[in-house]
């Protein structure tokens, strides 16, 4: 309904806690008629709404070196916890972990 009323992008991030279960409320995000206004959708709950800031954050990194900044620098930070953290995978003999 908000697309409706806007030329801005709409993003669709539904909170975990409305009361529909997870699949309707995703299909509930997810109808729009062809041609109409388009909504993007993105994951539902605390994981769903991070997604869509970064999403706002790399698209307004284009025109604004400030955001830029602090995104490269958020991202630089989440690739080094990764790489810094173990393989959560078994060793298995057939698994080479130097190949990861």
């Amino acid at each position: 309904m908000c697309a409706a009323k806007t030329r801005l992008p709409c993003w669709a991030c539904r909170s975990s806690r409305a009361r529909f279960p997870g699949s309707t409320r995703l299909a509930a995000l997810d109808r729009a008629d062809a041609g109409g206004h388009p909504t993007a959708t993105l994951a539902i709950g605390r994981a769903g709404a991070i997604n869509a800031a970064l999403l706002a954050a790399a698209m307004l990194a284009n025109h604004d070196p400030q955001v830029r900044t602090a995104l490269e620098a958020y991202r630089a930070e989440q690739t080094r916890k990764v790489l810094e953290s173990p393989d959560p995978r078994p060793s298995t003999p057939d698994h080479d972990q130097s190949e990861s």
